[in-house]
C-alpha cells in the first residue's frame, strides 16, 4: 500500500481505522487539496488542543482551521507540498517530580513520484520524569489488550527480520512464516524466514507506508488463509527500524466464499445446460390450438402465452394452415411422430428457418401433441455458406491461372480446368481421356527413364517439369502430387497444381550472364563497402584513367569525386543509409587522374550480405548528354510557348501496357473542350466520353479501320463533342501514328481545333446554296405558271375585246355580259401577279422582316374584322376561342396576311352555314404558341394535303360558292410561318372539314445580366428596369451559368460581361452561335475590359452592339430597343 492511497482508502478500511484509532496518539490525515480525510479518536484527548467534533471538521480544509491553542501551522503546513517536514512543542507543562510534561506535533509530506499527495499530522507526549516502571506495564498491557481485540496474532521484527517481541497468544499456524532457535542456543532470537514475508517486508520498510497481503498455504491436510498487516515503525527521526506485524486468521471465512462460490457456479452451470438444451415446447390439442407454451417459446416465436393460449398454431407458423395440420395429425396417428422445417414466419424476405417435431402425449385421459421447435437458421446460415464456398473454391479453380488437373492412379486425367485445358486442350473432346504423360516433353522421359509409378510416389512431391502445350510451346511448371486417400488410407486419385515456372528459369539464365554484362558495360561500375572499392569494371578504368583495375582497389569512392561536389554526394550517401526516399539517380562532378572534370551520372543501390554492406555504383559520363539536354530544354521551352499562344491542341498517345494512352494535351484543349489536360491524362475514357452520341459509333469504326489499317499512317476526322458546359463544339481531329515492324501502333500524336464557326459557315454556305438552286427552281416554275395561268386570263381578254371591237351587231346584253368576263379575268390576274410577288420577296428576302413583341389576339379580331362581309355572305359563324391575350415575337405585317389567308381559305371551303374556330394554346415546345382555325367544310382528299404548301403543285380548287384562288396562299402561309421559326400542318378529313395547325415563337420577358462582378449586376439591374420596366431580369455569375439560363428561359435579350471566370463572354457568345437552339437571342456586351482586338473578335462573330463601362445610357436603351426587335431563327 502506497503513501497516496492509505490517504484515499483509510476511511474505507475498518481494519486500519481500528488500527490507528487505537493509538495512543493523535493523527489527522489530509489529501493534496488541504481537506481533511481521517482523524482518530485520540487527536482531540492532548492538551492544547482546540476541541471540535470530528464529523464538523471531515472534508474542511486544514489551512482554515485553527487546530492549536496559540499556535499557527499554516507556514509550516504549506512548506509541506515542498517536502519540508516539521516536529516542534506547542504545549509545555512541569511535572510535580521536578521534570516537564511536553506535547509536541510532527507534520510528514506524502509525495506520489514528484507529485504532492496530502500529509499527516501526529500529536503525541512527551514526559521527561524518569519513568515509573509500574506505569509503563500498565501501558504496555494496555496497548496489547487493544491489538489483541482486531488480531489473531501480532508481532515487532527488526530490519534484520529477528523478532522482537510477538502476542502472548500461540498461533500454530503463524509458525509458517518463523524459524525457531536452536535450544543450545540461549541468546537466539525467533526469526522471520518466508521467503514471501521477508521481501513483503522490504517493500514496506523501503516504501514507509503499511501494506497488506493474504497469505495461502496447506498445513496439516487443509488449506490455511491469513491475512497480514505490515506496518512500518519510526522513531522520533522519522528513520524506520522496526516492522509492526498484525495477522488475522480468514481461513474459515475462505472457505465458506469458496464453498458458496462453487453452489452458485454449480447453479448457473445448471442453468446454461438446461437453457441451452431445452427447445421451444409447444402443446396443441387435436384441432390445432395452443394448450401449452414455455419461456423458449416465448423468446423464438416473440409471442407471450397470453397472446396465443387457445389460438390456432398458424398465428406462429403461418406456413402450418388448417389443411396442412390435419394431414400432419394423420401422419402421427400413422407413424407416432412427424417431422419438417417450416419459415419462421410469412414474409418472404425473412430467412429464419425452424425444425419441428410432433409427437403425441397423453396425460389423464387427455390427448395432446407436443411441438419441440428448434431454430435451425444458422444451420441453414452454415449449409448455404457451405454452397458458397463450394462455390467460391470451384470459381477459385475454374478461374486459376495455375493448371490444375485430377489424375487417376494411372495417369489418365479425369478432370482439368479451363486453364489447362485452354493451353493444352483447345480442341479435346471432354468424353477423350488423356494421360499426362502425353504433355511432358518426350526428350525430357526418354532422358530421365520417367515412369508414371516412378513419377507419383504416393506422396506430396513438388518438380520441375518440362511440358508441350497444344501450341507446341515447351514451358517449365513446377509440379505437386498430392495423392487423396480413402477411409483404407489407400491412395485413390493425384491432385495436380502445375505452376507456370518459364520466365523464372529464363531469369536463372539470365543471372549467369550478369558477368558477362558487367565486364562489357560501358558504363562504369564498382561495388564500394565501407567507402572503398572492392571491385571495378574496365570501363570504370578507362572513365577515371586508371592503370588497371588492381591499382585502385581499396581506394576512397569519394577521391573520384570533384572537391566541390564532395559534401552533396557525402549526403546522398547519408540519405541512402538512413533510408530516406531520394532520386533514384545523382548527378555529381567527377574528376579523373588527370585531373580533367566530367559531369557523371550514378545510381547507387545497397545491398546487404551476411550483416555485410555493399554499394553498387553505376556510373556514366553523361557531359555530352547534358549540353544536349540543355538544347533540348531550349527547344522544349520554344514549344511550350508556341503550344501555349496557339488555338490548337496537341496530344500525344504511347502504348503502355498493351493499351494506347495519353500521356499529353497542349493547354488549348481547355479552351475548346473545357476540360484540362490533367482531367484528360487522369481519365484514359474521358475523350469518347464527350463525343457526341449521334457520332460515336461512326467515329470510332473509323478510328479503328485506320488504326488496323497498316498501308495508312495520317488521316483526318471531323465529329462533334460536348463540352464541360454542356455546348455542341465540332473539332477536327488530324492523327499521326508510328507502327512497329508488325503494322502495331506504339505511338500517335494529334492536332486537335474547334472548326465550329466554320463548320457553320460551310452550313451556312450551303443552306444558302440549296436556297439558290431553290431559287432557280421557283424561277422555272414562275415563268411555268406564268406562261401557263397568265396567259389564259390575258387570252380571255384579248378574245372577248376583239368581239367587242369588230363584231356591230352585238346586244347589250352580251357586250354587258362580255365586259363582267373580262371584268373577272383581270381580277383573277391581278390576285395572281399580287400572290406571286409576295411569295418572291419572301423567298428573295427582299421583303422587310422586323418580328416584335405583338399581341396574337389582336392580330385575329382584325383579320376577323375584314373577313366578317366574306363569312356574312355565307352565313358561316366565326368564333375566336382565346383563354387569354397571348404575346408572340413575329412581324405584324406577314404574320397578318398569313393568317387572313388561312382564315379567308376557311371561308372559301366552308358551307353556307358551317362554323370556324379558331383556339390557341402552349405547344409542346414551351418556346412555342400554338394557334389551330378549324372548318366544318368540304376537307381535303388524303392524297392532296401533301400538295398543298408546294408552289411547284399550285394546287388549287374552287371554293363552295364558286371562288377562286390562286394556288399560291397557302405556300405564301407556309414560308411566312417557317421564317418566324415555326411549323405547320394540316389535318384533315375529306366531307367533313379541315385543321390548319401552326405554332409561332412566344414573346419572352425575360432578359439575362451575366457580369461575375455582384455591385454591377445589381447597378445595371435597377438601370434595365428603368429602361424597359415591362421584362423580368434574371442574373448568372459566368459564362456556363448564363448558357444554361438560355438553354432553359429562351431570354428576349442577353447582356453580357467579358471577362469571367469559368467561361468568358467570347465563348458565351461562341456557344450560343454554334448551339443547337431553334431560337437564338441577340446579344449585347457591356464590360470594362475591352480592347480593339477583343471588339473585332467580337464583330467577327456577328455581335453588333458592344459598349465599355461606364455606358452612355440613351445609345444604351436605344440598342436593347433594337435588339429586342431581333430574334435569330436556327431554321
Amino acid at each position: 500500500m502506497n503513501k497516496d492511497s492509505i490517504i484515499e482508502n483509510i476511511s474505507s478500511d475498518d481494519q486500519l481505522k481500528q488500527f490507528f484509532n487505537s493509538l495512543p496518539l493523535g493523527i489527522i490525515f489530509f489529501q493534496k487539496d488541504w481537506k481533511i480525510s481521517f482523524i482518530n479518536k485520540n487527536f482531540f484527548r492532548f492538551p492544547g488542543v482546540i476541541q471540535y467534533s470530528s464529523d464538523l471538521i471531515l472534508g474542511k480544509s486544514i489551512l482554515e482551521l485553527p487546530l492549536f491553542e496559540r499556535t499557527d501551522l499554516n507556514e509550516k503546513l504549506n512548506a509541506l507540498q515542498f517536502a519540508e517536514d516539521f516536529e516542534f512543542a506547542f504545549f509545555k507543562k512541569p511535572t510535580a517530580k521536578g521534570g516537564s510534561f511536553s506535547v509536541i506535533v510532527k507534520g510528514v509530506s506524502i509525495f506520489l513520484s514528484t507529485e504532492f499527495q496530502g500529509g499527516v499530522l501526529i500529536v503525541e507526549d512527551i514526559k521527561i520524569d524518569k519513568p515509573d516502571s509500574t506505569e509503563l506495564i500498565n501501558a504496555n498491557d494496555y496497548l496489547i489488550s487493544v491489538i489483541d481485540s482486531f488480531s489473531d496474532y501480532y508481532m515487532i521484527c527488526d530490519l534484520d527480520l529477528n523478532i522482537k517481541f510477538k502476542s502472548n497468544s500461540s498461533n500454530f499456524l503463524f509458525d509458517y512464516f518463523i524459524e525457531k532457535p536452536q535450544e543450545q542456543i540461549k541468546s537466539a532470537r525467533e526469526k522471520i524466514t518466508n521467503p514471501e514475508l521477508k521481501q513483503l517486508i522490504l517493500t514496506t520498510s523501503k516504501s514507509k507506508a503499511p501494506s497488506k497481503q493474504r497469505f495461502s498455504f496447506p498445513m496439516n491436510f487443509r488449506d490455511y488463509h491469513i491475512d497480514l498487516n505490515i506496518i512500518p515503525i519510526f522513531d522520533s527521526l522519522s528513520h524506520n527500524e522496526l516492522v509492526f506485524i498484525v495477522g488475522k486468521d480468514v481461513s474459515e471465512e475462505v472457505k465458506i466464499a469458496n464453498q458458496s462460490l462453487k453452489e452458485v457456479n454449480e447453479l448457473r452451470k445448471y442453468h446454461e445446460i438446461v437453457t441451452t438444451i431445452v427447445d421451444a415446447v409447444i402443446g396443441l390439442n387435436n384441432s390445432g390450438n395452443v394448450i401449452y407454451w414455455n419461456e423458449k417459446a416465448t423468446t423464438l416465436f416473440e409471442y407471450n402465452k397470453s397472446q396465443v393460449f387457445n389460438q390456432f398454431i398458424g398465428k406462429v407458423i403461418p406456413q402450418l394452415d388448417k389443411l396442412f395440420f390435419e394431414s400432419i395429425v394423420e401422419e402421427v396417428a400413422l407413424s407416432g411422430r412427424w417431422e419438417g422445417h417450416l419459415k419462421l414466419n410469412s414474409n418472404p424476405d425473412d430467412e429464419r428457418r425452424i425444425l419441428v417435431r410432433l409427437a403425441p402425449v397423453s396425460s389423464d385421459n387427455e390427448k395432446m401433441l407436443v411441438a419441440l421447435c428448434s431454430d435451425v437458421t444458422e444451420r441453414y446460415r452454415l449449409e448455404r455458406e457451405l454452397r458458397n464456398s463450394e462455390e467460391k473454391f470451384r470459381n477459385i479453380v475454374i478461374n486459376s491461372h495455375e493448371f490444375i488437373c485430377i489424375l487417376d492412379l494411372n495417369g489418365d486425367i479425369i478432370y482439368s480446368n479451363p486453364f489447362f485445358n485452354e493451353r493444352f486442350l483447345p480442341d479435346q473432346n471432354p468424353e477423350k481421356i488423356k494421360n499426362f504423360t502425353d504433355f511432358i516433353e518426350p526428350f525430357y522421359i526418354e532422358k530421365n527413364k520417367i515412369k508414371f509409378n516412378e513419377l507419383f510416389s504416393g506422396r506430396d512431391q513438388n518438380i520441375e517439369l518440362p511440358l508441350i502445350t497444344s501450341d507446341k510451346k515447351r514451358i517449365i511448371v513446377l509440379a505437386s502430387f498430392t495423392p487423396s486417400y480413402n477411409l483404407a488410407g489407400e491412395p485413390i486419385y493425384f491432385n495436380a497444381i502445375l505452376t507456370d515456372i518459364t520466365l523464372q528459369k529464363e531469369a536463372e539464365k539470365d543471372l549467369l550472364l550478369i558477368r558477362s554484362v558487367f565486364e562489357a558495360s560501358k558504363d562504369g561500375i564498382a561495388l564500394v563497402s565501407d567507402g572503398k572499392l572492392v571491385i571495378i569494371n574496365d570501363s570504370f578504368v578507362n572513365m577515371f584513367g586508371l592503370e588497371s583495375a588492381g591499382s585502385s582497389l581499396g581506394k576512397d569512392i569519394i577521391e573520384f569525386v570533384a572537391s566541390n561536389d564532395r559534401s552533396s554526394v557525402r549526403n546522398y550517401l547519408n540519405s541512402i543509409n538512413k533510408g530516406i526516399e531520394i532520386p533514384p539517380r545523382f548527378e555529381f562532378a567527377a574528376i579523373r587522374t588527370d585531373n580533367k572534370v566530367f559531369i557523371a551520372e550514378v545510381s547507387i543501390s545497397i545491398y546487404d550480405v551476411s550483416k555485410e554492406v555493399f554499394s553498387v555504383w553505376i556510373i556514366r559520363d553523361v557531359t555530352e548528354e547534358k549540353k544536349s539536354q540543355d538544347a533540348l530544354k531550349k527547344s522544349e521551352e520554344r514549344y511550350r510557348n508556341l503550344a501555349n499562344n496557339i488555338d490548337e491542341s496537341f496530344w500525344v498517345a504511347e502504348r503502355i501496357e498493351n493499351h494506347m494512352k495519353t500521356v499529353l494535351y497542349t493547354p488549348a484543349i481547355k479552351k475548346i473542350t473545357g476540360y484540362s489536360p490533367d482531367e484528360f491524362i487522369k481519365d484514359n475514357n474521358l475523350w469518347f466520353n464527350i463525343v457526341h452520341p449521334n457520332d460515336l459509333e461512326e467515329i470510332q469504326n473509323k478510328q479503328k479501320q485506320f488504326f488496323d489499317d497498316i498501308s495508312r499512317d495520317n488521316e483526318v476526322f471531323e465529329y462533334r463533342i460536348l463540352d464541360k458546359f454542356g455546348g455542341t463544339v465540332w473539332i477536327r481531329n488530324k492523327i499521326s501514328v508510328v507502327r512497329n515492324s508488325k503494322g502495331d501502333v506504339f505511338n500517335a500524336f494529334g492536332i486537335i481545333n474547334d472548326i465550329s464557326l466554320s463548320k457553320k459557315a460551310d452550313d451556312e454556305l450551303k443552306n444558302f446554296t440549296e436556297n439558290l438552286k431553290e431559287l432557280n427552281e421557283t424561277k422555272d416554275r414562275f415563268i411555268s405558271i406564268i406562261s401557263h395561268d397568265l396567259r389564259t386570263p390575258f387570252s380571255s381578254i384579248l378574245g372577248f375585246t376583239d368581239i367587242l371591237l369588230n363584231e356591230e351587231k352585238i346586244s347589250n346584253e352580251k357586250r354587258i355580259e362580255y365586259i363582267h368576263f373580262i371584268q373577272e379575268s383581270s381580277k383573277s390576274m391581278l390576285s395572281l401577279v399580287n400572290s406571286l410577288l409576295d411569295y418572291t420577296r419572301i423567298q428573295t428576302g427582299r421583303i422587310k422582316f422586323e418580328p416584335e413583341r405583338i399581341s396574337s389576339k389582336d392580330i385575329f379580331e382584325k383579320s376577323l374584322k375584314v373577313l366578317g362581309g366574306a363569312a356574312l355572305q355565307k352565313n358561316i359563324n366565326l368564333e375566336l376561342n382565346f383563354s387569354k391575350d397571348l404575346y408572340i415575337h413575329a412581324d405584324e405585317s406577314l404574320f397578318s396576311q398569313a393568317v387572313n389567308n388561312l382564315i379567308s381559305n376557311a371561308i372559301k371551303f366552308t358551307r353556307k352555314g358551317g362554323d370556324i374556330s379558331i383556339s390557341s394554346a402552349p405547344s409542346s415546345d414551351k418556346n412555342k404558341i400554338e394557334f389551330r382555325i378549324k372548318d366544318n367544310g368540304v376537307g381535303i382528299k388524303k392524297d392532296d394535303i401533301a400538295k398543298l404548301f408546294k408552289v411547284d403543285a399550285k394546287f388549287t380548287t374552287s371554293g363552295t360558292s364558286g371562288e377562286k384562288g390562286t394556288g399560291l396562299g397557302l405556300s405564301l402561309v407556309h414560308d411566312i410561318i417557317k421564317k418566324h421559326g415555326g411549323e405547320i400542318r394540316v389535318e384533315s378529313v375529306l366531307g367533313k372539314g379541315s385543321e390548319f395547325i401552326f405554332t409561332i415563337p412566344v414573346s419572352s420577358t425575360i432578359i439575362l445580366l451575366v457580369d461575375d462582378t455582384k455591385a454591377d449586376r445589381i447597378l445595371y439591374s435597377k438601370i434595365l428596369k428603368n429602361i424597359i420596366p415591362e421584362y423580368t431580369i434574371i442574373e448568372a455569375e459566368d459564362g456556363r451559368e448564363a448558357f444554361k439560363l438560355i438553354k432553359t428561359n429562351s431570354p428576349a435579350l442577353v447582356i453580357t460581361d467579358h471577362q469571367m471566370p469559368i467561361m468568358n463572354g467570347m465563348d458565351l457568345v461562341k456557344q450560343v452561335s454554334i448551339s443547337d437552339f431553334k431560337i437564338k437571342p441577340p446579344i449585347i456586351v457591356l464590360s470594362s475590359d475591352i480592347t480593339p482586338k477583343i471588339e473585332k473578335g467580337y464583330k467577327d462573330l456577328g455581335i453588333e452592339f458592344i459598349f465599355t463601362k461606364p455606358v452612355n445610357l440613351a445609345v444604351f436603351k436605344s440598342s436593347i430597343e433594337k435588339s429586342l426587335r431581333k430574334v435569330f431563327y436556327n431554321i
